[in-house]
């Protein structure tokens, strides 16, 4: 299957519009940044070369930023049910009666 520039595109484009995710405090938008490192990782190669020329890309940032929001949203993603780690969660037994 060809990798074309359209999937590349798509992929810079959904990497940069949710970049942000952290300042907006948008776990959806963390959810799309990693599906996009995800998706640049396997459709940019690490280096190209064509006729005489050749151009190396840095990948090698992606899986860290994908580490970063993977942490962000272990913190901040309600709907988990998962504690992440490190992190003690204590039930509230103020109301509580015999």
């Amino acid at each position: 299957m060809a990798i074309t520039a359209v999937e590349v595109e798509a992929a810079k484009q959904a990497y940069y519009d949710n970049a942000d995710y952290e300042s907006d405090g948008s776990v959806a938008k963390a959810k799309l940044f990693l599906a996009a490192c995800a998706r640049l990782l396997i459709l940019l190669p690490a280096m190209a070369a064509q006729g005489g020329e050749s151009i190396s890309i840095s990948v090698y940032l992606l899986p860290a930023q994908q580490a970063d929001a993977r942490k962000w949203l272990a913190i901040n993603d309600t709907s988990s049910t998962q504690v992440p780690a490190g992190v003690v969660r204590y039930a509230d037994t103020r109301n509580y009666r015999r």
